[in-house]
């Protein structure tokens, strides 16, 4: 309906383009426009990490050659490509969940399976026949929290 929609661009000088800078001047905006009250708080957060077995840093340590990447619904490949990208697809399929690489793996690996892509249960055997394990935790870290106007007029 277009009711509650926003656009929003914060343009700034070259400068003064660093992180902190602009998530302080998101957080102005918000509270000026909207009366959101913004804050970066330290939470115990739900994630999914994925380690590693020591004999899977030196099985999937890459064999080199040109680096691929190619994944779909029931198939993954990777070849001389960094763990990372394995993590940035399952972001692609879980976007409400949070995935961490803490394998320690350095090097770019070479990694094929196949899993049924939406079913977590499914990746989970696969990667593990692997030696890479996905497993929930729980981890500290910063969280933006955005709480509704206080209604000032009530009283």
């Amino acid at each position: 309906t277009g009711d509650n929609l926003y656009s929003y661009s914060l343009i700034v000088p070259k400068e003064k383009a660093n992180p902190h800078y602009l998530q302080q001047l998101m957080r102005n905006d918000l509270n000026n426009y909207f009366g959101f009250s913004v804050r970066v708080e330290r939470r115990l957060e739900p994630y999914f990490r994925i380690t590693s077995t020591v004999d899977a840093k030196h099985l999937l340590k890459t064999k080199g050659g040109k680096p691929v990447f190619g994944a779909d619904f029931i198939h993954l490949l990777m070849v001389n490509r960094p763990v990372r990208e394995l993590v940035s697809d399952l972001d692609s399929y879980y976007q409400t969940q949070m995935f961490i690489d803490e394998t320690g793996i350095k090097d770019n690996i070479d990694l094929e399976f196949s899993a049924i892509m939406t079913d977590l249960n499914d990746i989970k055997k696969a990667i593990r026949k692997k030696g890479l394990i996905l497993e929930q935790g729980l981890k500290e870290m910063n969280v933006i929290v955005i709480r509704d106007p206080v209604n000032k007029t009530a009283g």
